[in-house]
């Protein structure tokens, strides 16, 4: 009695979805450990958090308000420096205050990203810490 014709491509099919499930599943292991060491490692959290806010510093000078083109490497470093300090804060989600008068849209909304990461990192940190300790 023959099977099915279509019978091995399906077959294949299932060993081929099984496979990009164990990649996935490799993938986001590898991303766990490199992130918080299976929680055995909490200043990798630390080391990922200012990854974080080194990345979102220069995303915030992008969308800084002030015109940079007539401005010397002074008002340069200063501004980049303020973005790296608004980007910190964003990270702690303290909030701005009256620190910065007119921020767009899209800084608002990197700022309510980065602040909803941040908080996430700081409850890691802390989880990890604790678990590291506690042993």
């Amino acid at each position: 009695m023959a099977l099915h014709p279509k019978l091995p491509k399906f077959m294949k099919s299932i060993h081929r979805r099984d496979r990009c499930k164990k990649l996935l599943r490799f993938l986001l292991l590898a991303f766990y450990d490199q992130l918080f060491g299976f929680g055995e490692r909490p200043f990798r959290v630390f080391r990922f958090a200012l990854i974080m806010i080194a990345v979102f510093a220069p995303v915030h000078f992008q969308y800084s308000p002030f015109d940079l083109s007539q401005a010397g490497m002074w008002e340069f470093w200063n501004r980049l420096w303020t973005s790296a300090y608004f980007s910190g804060v964003s990270f702690t989600g303290l909030g701005y205050g009256n620190w910065d008068e007119y921020p767009s849209i899209w800084r608002i909304s990197l700022g309510v990203v980065e602040s909803v990461l941040g908080g996430l990192l700081l409850a890691l940190f802390l989880v990890t810490f604790t678990r590291k300790w506690m042993r």
